[in-house]
Protein backbone atom coordinates (compact mmCIF):
# COMPACT_ATOMS: atom_id res chain seq x y z
CA UNK A 1 0.00 0.00 0.00
CA UNK A 2 2.64 2.22 0.85
CA UNK A 3 4.17 1.99 -2.67
CA UNK A 4 0.91 2.84 -4.18
CA UNK A 5 0.76 5.72 -1.76
CA UNK A 6 4.33 6.68 -3.05
CA UNK A 7 3.07 6.70 -6.63
CA UNK A 8 -0.03 9.08 -6.05
CA UNK A 9 2.28 11.43 -4.46
CA UNK A 10 5.01 11.47 -7.41
CA UNK A 11 1.83 12.17 -9.66
CA UNK A 12 0.61 14.46 -7.64
CA UNK A 13 4.12 16.23 -7.22
CA UNK A 14 4.08 16.01 -11.28
CA UNK A 15 1.03 17.39 -11.79
CA UNK A 16 1.99 20.61 -9.81
CA UNK A 17 4.66 20.94 -11.80
CA UNK A 18 2.99 21.08 -15.27
CA UNK A 19 0.57 23.39 -12.94
CA UNK A 20 -2.32 20.85 -13.56
CA UNK A 21 -2.78 20.75 -9.56
CA UNK A 22 -2.36 23.35 -7.63
CA UNK A 23 -1.62 22.68 -3.17
CA UNK A 24 -4.06 25.13 -1.62
CA UNK A 25 -6.36 26.65 -4.49
CA UNK A 26 -3.67 29.00 -5.12
CA UNK A 27 -5.43 32.54 -6.56
CA UNK A 28 -2.95 33.28 -8.12
CA UNK A 29 -3.03 30.63 -10.40
CA UNK A 30 -7.18 30.07 -10.28
CA UNK A 31 -7.12 33.31 -12.03
CA UNK A 32 -4.70 32.35 -15.15
CA UNK A 33 -6.74 30.19 -16.58
CA UNK A 34 -10.09 31.28 -16.05
CA UNK A 35 -12.38 29.53 -13.50
CA UNK A 36 -13.71 26.25 -15.39
CA UNK A 37 -10.01 25.47 -16.37
CA UNK A 38 -7.81 26.44 -13.11
CA UNK A 39 -6.13 23.92 -11.15
CA UNK A 40 -7.86 21.96 -8.79
CA UNK A 41 -6.66 20.90 -5.37
CA UNK A 42 -6.50 17.55 -4.02
CA UNK A 43 -8.83 17.74 -1.63
CA UNK A 44 -11.15 18.48 -4.69
CA UNK A 45 -9.85 15.20 -6.80
CA UNK A 46 -11.30 13.68 -3.62
CA UNK A 47 -7.78 13.17 -1.82
CA UNK A 48 -7.78 14.61 1.59
CA UNK A 49 -4.48 17.30 1.96
CA UNK A 50 -3.19 15.60 5.20
CA UNK A 51 -2.94 12.41 2.73
CA UNK A 52 -1.38 14.57 -0.46
CA UNK A 53 0.94 15.32 2.28
CA UNK A 54 1.82 12.15 3.48
CA UNK A 55 1.99 10.76 -0.05
CA UNK A 56 4.29 13.21 -1.64
CA UNK A 57 6.54 12.32 1.73
CA UNK A 58 6.58 8.89 0.72
CA UNK A 59 7.67 9.91 -2.60
CA UNK A 60 10.40 11.17 -1.24
CA UNK A 61 11.55 8.41 0.88
CA UNK A 62 12.07 6.09 -2.25
CA UNK A 63 10.73 3.13 -3.44
CA UNK A 64 13.56 0.73 -1.59
CA UNK A 65 13.32 2.74 1.74
CA UNK A 66 9.54 2.00 1.69
CA UNK A 67 10.37 -1.98 0.84
CA UNK A 68 12.72 -2.15 3.95
CA UNK A 69 9.50 -0.56 6.06
CA UNK A 70 7.59 -2.98 5.21
CA UNK A 71 9.58 -5.57 5.47
CA UNK A 72 10.22 -4.73 8.86
CA UNK A 73 6.56 -3.85 9.70
CA UNK A 74 5.29 -7.05 8.70
CA UNK A 75 8.26 -8.74 10.63
CA UNK A 76 6.86 -6.84 13.61
CA UNK A 77 3.48 -8.20 13.15
CA UNK A 78 4.37 -11.82 12.47
CA UNK A 79 6.28 -11.83 15.83
CA UNK A 80 3.56 -10.41 17.89
CA UNK A 81 1.52 -12.79 16.63
CA UNK A 82 4.48 -15.45 17.33
CA UNK A 83 4.83 -16.22 14.09
CA UNK A 84 8.25 -16.49 12.21
CA UNK A 85 10.22 -13.80 10.24
CA UNK A 86 13.50 -14.22 9.10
Amino acid sequence: MWLAEARIGAELKSAQERIEVTEHGNPSLSNTRGSANRPATPSEMGIPSQHASEFKKLTEAGEERIREEAVKATCARLRARKGYCS
